[in-house]
């Protein structure tokens, strides 16, 4: 009955081992496959950060221009009137470079005194 007994251990220790040998090949492996999916999502995750990053970048250097050709604009010339801004801005071509953009202006600063004139001055365009 020793004997048997003997065997009956060895078994259960063998089993035991197996069990135990699985486990941990089976735990370092997903420790590995996680460490790989995370890497492949950061690769993932800065990819998307700069495309979105550029697409930023190019849409504030396309306003940018805009703005620079508006200046330049108004630097060429003494007085830019409305018929001459809607060319501009029809030329500059604003649906086709900046899409989405709802419009494109500028302010005219008019002092209390010349208000009534300026009124009368844009009805009658």
């Amino acid at each position: 009955m020793g004997i048997l007994r003997l065997k009956s251990l060895a078994r259960s220790w063998g089993t035991w081992g197996l069990g135990i040998a699985g486990f941990a090949l089976s735990f370092f492996l997903a420790l590995e496959i996680k460490r790989d999916i995370d890497f492949d999502s950061q690769l993932q995750f800065e990819f998307t950060s700069n495309e979105i990053k550029q697409s930023i970048v190019s849409r504030l250097k396309a306003n940018a221009m805009a703005l620079n050709s508006s200046a330049a604009l108004f630097s060429a010339s003494d007085s830019v009137t409305r018929s001459e801004w809607k060319v501009f801005t029809r030329r500059i071509d604003v649906d086709h470079f900046l899409p989405g953009t709802q419009g494109i202006g500028y302010s005219q600063i008019v002092s209390p005194s010349q208000l009534a004139k300026h009124i009368q001055a844009v009805r009658q365009e």
